[in-house]
């Protein structure tokens, strides 16, 4: 199946031939084969694992929050952000999850300030699972 990977700032992965692919959606992880119904899903941060076609060895990259769409001829991934493992820097990642852990701590924090905390936890947590 035909895959494709899009943010807004860079184009990751496109038409690119894969087996098999497990992404993180807000209801857990769905695993995706070619052939598989049409779906349009709603993702959450974590890890993408993906099989290549001429391969046998699982790749990952950390996703961040976006919009699946498995289609006939293949799936189309919009995601706010995405990284691979050559391109953490995982020092950085450690230090604001310490900042985020640190003020969601806080008793009398906003609601809205804490969601937009929580997201963060979860895509620096995606990054530190590479």
């Amino acid at each position: 199946m035909k895959v494709s990977l899009f943010t807004p700032e860079k184009v990751l992965i496109k038409d690119k031939e894969f087996k098999e692919l497990i992404v993180p959606s807000v209801k857990g992880y769905l695993g995706i084969l070619p052939g598989h119904a049409p779906l349009v899903s709603l993702l959450q941060a974590g890890v993408l694992k993906y099989l290549p076609k001429n391969s046998e060895k699982w790749e990952s990259l950390a996703l961040g929050w976006g919009y699946l769409e498995v289609y006939s001829e293949g799936v189309r991934i919009l995601a706010e952000s995405a990284e691979t493992k050559s391109t953490l820097d995982k020092d950085k990642i450690h230090k604001k999850l310490k900042s985020i852990l640190e003020q969601l701590e806080k008793i009398n924090l906003e609601p809205q300030k804490r969601q937009t905390l929580e997201r963060e936890k979860l895509w620096l947590e995606g990054q530190l699972e590479l």
